[in-house]
């Protein structure tokens, strides 16, 4: 499986940005960029309604921010929980190198 193929359309993957990719350097780099975008999409949801919660004046909507904030803060912690465990029973499983080859 290591056969390497060329994309027809650009990617945002890293390892694709060559031009040419296998399988496995393609899935790693889709990885880390799945991650990135997981965390960016998490501090701006922070800022966004931390921003919200400061503003506010109406209880309501103090409130609703707030359960937000949270709901943003407990993904956050899943996902990295996630990543963390996975490195902790086998970092191979990461690195997608024994799967494939």
């Amino acid at each position: 499986m290591a056969n390497e193929y060329v994309l027809l359309e650009p990617s945002i993957v890293p390892a694709a940005q060559k031009g040419e990719v296998n399988l496995v350097s393609y899935l790693q780099g889709a990885y880390v960029t799945l991650f990135v975008v997981i965390i960016a999409s998490a501090v701006l949801s922070l800022v966004y309604f931390g921003f919200n919660y400061m503003i506010s004046d109406i209880p309501n909507n103090k409130a609703d921010a707030l359960k937000r904030f949270q709901g943003v803060i407990w993904g956050l912690v899943i996902a990295l929980t996630t990543v963390m465990i996975l490195e902790l029973i086998n970092p191979n499983l990461i690195e997608l190198k024994s799967l494939f080859g």
